[in-house]
């Protein structure tokens, strides 16, 4: 009895998992991994756009040192328009940011140009012309300056965009009103770059960052587009 019970005892202590328990764990796994992983991506997301945020608040604040020093212009007004690009030495994101030049100083190309704050985490490594941002060339056209205020219509200046996300495929660097009256905003400007919930974040003329893009005012050409300001406006 004793030895035969002992050779039982040991016979269970040694048996393995069965087919049935090692397919209910692995099941359980899968399962735990199907609900960790769209967190971790949820979460990478976030993290992405937080980021990108922080480069708007930065070029932002370039912006208004920019202003400080230029009549009020957020940006370069002249430099590239809809259908042609500045050199690649004198395009704005270079220009706010103050970029070092390259030790090629000849070099055409843009990456060599472009600050590291011009680029979105969550865009491609190497999108066209190397940034991913797009200003509001409708300022330039209508005039409106940092220290705008009154835009002629139901606006205020925190909901007038300055800058906002470009779609990566794209060269452009405004969004602009063509001689003929229309606008490149539907081909230029990217409105879910950090998915459907975060969206595209966007720069407003008092400098603050969300991803609340203002709803189109009637007479304008796209959303970003405002209508002329009733102040006086200051010469060149």
């Amino acid at each position: 009895m004793g030895r035969r019970g002992g050779h039982q005892i040991r016979r269970r202590q040694q048996r393995g998992f069965s087919l049935i328990e090692l397919i209910v764990v692995i099941g359980i796994i899968a399962v735990l991994l199907g609900l960790l992983f769209p967190t971790l991506a949820g979460t990478r997301a976030s993290s992405k756009s937080i980021v990108c945020q922080s480069n708007m608040r930065q070029i932002g604040v370039a912006m208004a040192a920019y202003a400080n020093e230029n009549k009020g212009w957020l940006f370069p007004p002249d430099d590239g328009n809809f259908t042609n690009l500045a050199p690649v030495n004198h395009r704005w994101p270079s220009i706010l940011m103050h970029t070092p030049p390259p030790a090629d100083q000849t070099s055409t190309d843009p990456k060599d140009w472009t600050p590291k704050v011009a680029l979105c985490p969550a865009d491609d490594e190497n999108p066209n012309e190397h940034h991913s941002y797009v200003v509001n060339g409708h300022l330039v056209e209508k005039k409106v300056r940092y220290f705008s205020s009154n835009f002629g219509g139901p606006v205020n200046n925190s909901d007038v965009v300055v800058m906002g996300e470009k779609i990566t495929t794209e060269n452009d660097y405004y969004v602009e009103t063509s001689a003929a009256g229309t606008s490149d905003y539907d081909t230029v400007v990217e409105h879910h770059r950090h998915g459907i919930r975060l969206k595209s974040n966007v720069l407003h003329l008092d400098l603050h960052v969300d991803n609340i893009e203002p709803k189109q005012i009637e007479k304008c050409v796209d959303p970003w587009d405002v209508l002329p300001k009733v102040e006086p406006v200051i010469s060149d």
